[in-house]
């Protein structure tokens, strides 16, 4: 299952994708063009971008102020 979440406080978008799958180690998924993409187009944005994997399941979550 996967899980999408938008919002917006007038301020700060936010974006949280979260699924129950089997997880992967974001060390080594760095060196992808994948997560490293993202990365880079949430810093273009002046956001921030977390990312946790577990056995578990994986979360990433994407800010970014819109102050214009």
């Amino acid at each position: 299952d996967v899980w999408l979440r938008l919002t917006f406080d007038g301020l700060i978008l936010r974006l949280e994708i979260e699924d129950n799958g089997t997880g992967f180690d974001t060390e080594s998924a760095h060196h992808g063009l994948g997560l490293l993409g993202m990365r880079e187009r949430v810093a273009i944005l002046g956001g921030v971008l977390d990312i946790e994997s577990t056995s578990d399941g994986t979360k990433i979550r994407a800010g970014v102020t819109l102050d214009g």
